[in-house]
Order: C-alpha cells, then structure tokens, then sequence
C-alpha cells in the first residue's frame, strides 16, 4: 500500500459559522473520507513538508509547496489571477473569454453536492408548486424579474437567510419544483444551487449564453433538469411538469441518479486525485476544450517518495 497523499488546506474557517457548509469544506471533509488522503490545516504542517498545497477562498494563508493547487470560486465576481500561477487552477464555471486562465494547467472544477447534507426530506408536504431559497439583492435583478413573474402563475415558496443543508432542504422539500435562476454577474454563470440543491427535488434552471456549455457538461436539458431561457418558457414548462406527477417524478430520479454519480464531492476528490497523478484515471476536463477528460498525470511519486500513482 503506498502512503497517503498529504494534502494541506489553507482557506480561512473564520466565515464558516456564518456561511455554514463552505464548498470547500465539504471537498476537504470528501478528502477525508479517503483512507488514501491525509488532511492538515495551516499550521499543522509545513507546506514544504506537504505534497500539496490546496488554496482557495476564503482566502487564510495562502502558500505553495512542492504542489501547488488554485480553486478560483468566486470567478464570477472577480479573477484572482495572481494564483494563476500554480502548478494546476481549477475553474468553477466557464466566466469571461477562456484567454484568462491558463491553458495547459486549467481543468473545470465546479461546485457539487453532499448527500450528508441535501436531500428532500420525504415526511414534508408539498403545499408549494415551487420554491426558490436565495439572495436577491444587489447584480440579481434578472433572478428577482422572472421570480415576480413566475409568482403570478404558481404557488411560488420565496425565501432567504435559511441555513444551508439540511434546514434548507426541509423548507425545499414542500416544493414540487425548485426554482433556480442566475444572477447578473459575468452573464449568468452555473450557480452552486443547481449542484447542491439537486438532490432534494426536480429542478428548473435558466440556461444563458455564458453557462449553457457548463450546464450541457452536468446534465441534459429536459432530461435531467427543466431548462428554460425565457420567464414565458420558464412559467409554460413549469407549469407543464406541475400538471404531470409521473412525468417530473421520473426527471427528478434520472436527476438523482446523474448527481450522485457524477457530482457529489466524493466524486470531485477522486477526480482531482486522477487530475493530478495520484490515482489512474480520466481526472477533470480541460478547461479550454470541455472535450474528453484529460490528465496531467504528472507523477506525484517523482516529486515525493511518500506518494505512488496508484
């Protein structure tokens, strides 16, 4: 058996009692799921000492070791493109001209969910057609938009200030459809909620010119999830699947199935384990072609003998 991967985290937990669920939390607690993966916080290891060094936001005390790794999460907002010069950054979406990440070392990351903490809480009534939990302030006008016209048409649950996870599952769960509709920012890129609010029921979400090879790349439109452009389409195919019980029950399990082999944070790891050499395998999707999975596989056992592909 080879010995474990070190991997050293350093994002900053002070946010997390108020954000709650970090996503990468739940990637590192996804690590240490894996008996092949050893987990360290900053501090309690030297980043020279680590194999890799994981950096993203919340930004703690970001350092580079023998391996160096850049989450860019908040793209959407702005690119912290001074980390651009790790060994490998990881895209959450596609956002902006694909010029600005660099190619060769870029793989698409995005977000994903956690069973331990998403999933339609069956004993709750469905007494909303359906229901969206999240911000509407600030580059949000065209989510709060189709929202007031989708209001017009349906039974529509409307919330915010909800704890992430299981709370938000529950109050989800007493929707027959979840609503998901981007902000303004970069375009409308594919949000974290399409990912972890997935696995508690069927979804509908808008597709844009800037998310739509993103969300093609996670799911098929009409199969998997309702896909709409429009607030007509939006409000006609809703209502649509709400006049059909079997019909958005068996999107909602293809749905189910299509998340949990393919976008759970077990599945993210793994593949970043492949992505960088350490397992055998496809690993990510180059970011600049989305095409076939493509790996790095450099050889991790080169740069440390406490490492094997294996």
């Amino acid at each position: 058996m080879p010995k474990p991967l070190k991997l050293l985290i350093t994002y900053n937990y002070g946010e997390e009692p108020i954000l709650k669920l970090l996503c990468a939390k739940m990637l590192e607690d996804a690590f240490r799921r894996r008996e092949d993966v050893q987990v360290f916080h900053t501090g309690e290891i030297e980043s020279a000492d680590a194999d890799v060094v994981f950096n993203t936001l919340p930004l703690g005390d970001a350092c580079s070791g023998r391996f160096t790794v850049w989450w860019d999460i908040e793209a959407c907002s702005y690119h912290k493109t001074d980390y651009f010069g790790s060994d490998i950054v990881l895209a959450p979406y596609s956002c902006g001209d694909d010029y600005v990440y660099p190619g060769g070392k870029t793989f698409l990351f995005p977000f994903a969910t956690d069973p331990n903490h998403w999933v339609r809480d069956p004993e709750v009534v469905e007494v909303y057609d359906a229901g969206f939990v999240g911000r509407e302030d600030r580059n949000r006008c065209k989510r709060v938009d189709y929202l007031n016209y989708l209001g017009q048409y349906v039974n529509l649950l409307r919330t915010d200030q909800i704890e992430r996870g299981v709370p938000v599952s529950r109050l989800l769960s007493s929707a027959k459809i979840l609503i998901q509709v981007s902000g303004d920012a970069a375009g409308g890129v594919m949000e974290t909620r399409f990912f972890e609010c997935g696995l508690i029921g069927p979804m509908a979400a808008d597709m844009t010119a800037t998310n739509r090879r993103d969300m093609e790349w996670a799911a098929e439109p009409d199969y998997h999830f309702i896909a709409f452009e429009g607030k007509e389409e939006m409000v006609e195919k809703i209502q649509r699947m709400l006049a059909d019980d079997k019909a958005r029950q068996l999107m909602f399990k293809r749905a189910q199935a299509n998340y949990l082999r393919r976008h759970t944070y077990d599945v993210r790891a793994r593949e970043f384990l492949e992505t960088i050499g350490f397992l055998k395998g496809p690993g990510l999707p180059d970011f600049h072609t989305h095409g076939e999975a493509s790996s790095l596989w450099k050889s991790l056992y080169s740069m440390s003998p406490t490492v094997s592909a294996v």
